[in-house]
């Protein structure tokens, strides 16, 4: 018979506690109640229990919820998550303004530190990419709580069996990547700088701009290995429209392509990031996204523009940039990132050899890749 005192190192809500037998693995004997796949995403809102006098729960432009509204210290617990025979890794879809980290713990907010993700900023709480860590070997049905240190809007997580990797090659590599061309001025620009600096770069046009007088533009580009990909016919927000009217939309962007250069498009940005199940079911080719740093935005300068992609790159990453006229503070801040990522030892490659390299294969129903990770 022994007296249990519970000491408390903060603030902390608590239901019950329970002991084990000695001859028992808790590690292993499943808790009371249904379990969850440790590697199926796990919705963020669909917490058993949290702490933060703010924390909400909001719906995506696109379908789902997240949440978000989150501050230093704030958690959500998620019980019974199956993890089998193991997991050693994991990735979150999060957007946030700044770099901030969740812990993943087992059990409580001050259990077992699993691991930490390292979360840079997206370039806005709407612009979303996915973040991954490796975590300990974890095994068995675990409680697993995420633990926040600043602000950050998140949407699902999950796990699994294999562990984050360099590339094999033993290389950094980065994907520069140019939306809203071809075009006349800007996108000469751009190509200019890249010729100079001998990088690579992958273009998402948009076919309304395609026409006799952009084909030498796309001859350019393909003639310095460029890459020329899908970003739809219209630029119309593609999530509000019928199968019919999606199918339509890539069909004729890939048609004008082909025409111009003989080139058919292997990857689709889709506007303003928008997604809906329709289109994922129209659209046979890989949904791409990627870092941003708001370059759409003409009061958004030059430096500022190179400071969120320097300062938030990380490897396999998809830089998502603008080539549509009149950008003239992204042409101004390319050479800065080039050099930049170059001093952080980055080689730059188009989005195909990028999923070459890094050995994955993008053709995955219902995602969008922000990267080669």
């Amino acid at each position: 018979m022994h007296n249990i005192t519970l000491v408390f190192s903060g603030p902390v809500n608590v239901d019950y506690f329970v002991f084990n037998a000695a001859n028992e693995n808790p590690g292993t004997n499943p808790p009371v109640g249904n379990t969850r796949s440790a590697f199926s995403n796990i919705q963020a809102e669909d917490y058993d229990s949290s702490y933060g006098p703010n924390l909400q729960t909001f719906s995506l432009p696109g379908g789902g919820s997240a949440i978000g509204y989150i501050e230093n210290g704030y958690y959500t617990t998620y019980k019974n998550i199956d993890f089998g025979d193991g997991a050693v890794s994991v990735t979150a879809r999060v957007a946030t303004q700044v770099a901030t980290t969740i812990q993943v713990r087992s059990g409580s907010a001050s259990g077992t530190l699993l691991g930490t993700i390292n979360v840079g900023s997206t370039g806005s709480f709407d612009t979303y990419r996915e973040v991954s860590a490796n975590i300990s070997n974890t095994t068995g049905v675990k409680d697993i709580v995420l633990v926040f240190s600043g602000p950050v809007n998140v949407d699902w997580f999950v796990f699994s069996k294999t562990g984050t990797s360099p590339d094999p090659t033993g290389k950094k590599l980065v994907a520069l990547t140019f939306d809203d061309g071809p075009n006349t001025t800007t996108t000469p620009q751009i190509l200019d700088i890249l010729e100079r600096e001998g990088v690579v770069a992958t273009f998402f046009l948009i076919g309304s701009n395609i026409n006799d007088s952009v084909k030498a533009v796309m001859q350019r580009q393909v003639s310095l290995g460029c890459e020329l990909a899908n970003h739809s016919w219209s630029h119309s927000d593609m999530s509000t429209m019928s199968y019919s009217q999606i199918q339509q939309e890539i069909a004729n962007t890939n048609n004008r392509i082909y025409q111009m250069v003989g080139v058919t498009p292997k990857f689709f940005r889709p506007p303003y990031i928008s997604t809906s199940p329709t289109m994922y079911e129209a659209i046979d080719l890989p949904f791409i996204g990627g870092l941003t740093c708001n370059d759409w935005d003409n009061s958004t300068s030059a430096a500022q523009r190179a400071s969120i992609v320097l300062n938030n790159v990380r490897d396999g990453d998809i830089v998502l940039l603008h080539d549509f006229a009149g950008n003239y503070n992204t042409v101004q801040a390319l050479s800065t990132i080039i050099q930049g990522l170059r001093d952080r030892g980055f080689e730059f490659v188009t989005v195909s050899q990028l999923f070459e390299l890094k050995g994955i294969n993008p053709n995955v129903e219902y995602k969008l890749w922000n990267g080669a990770y």
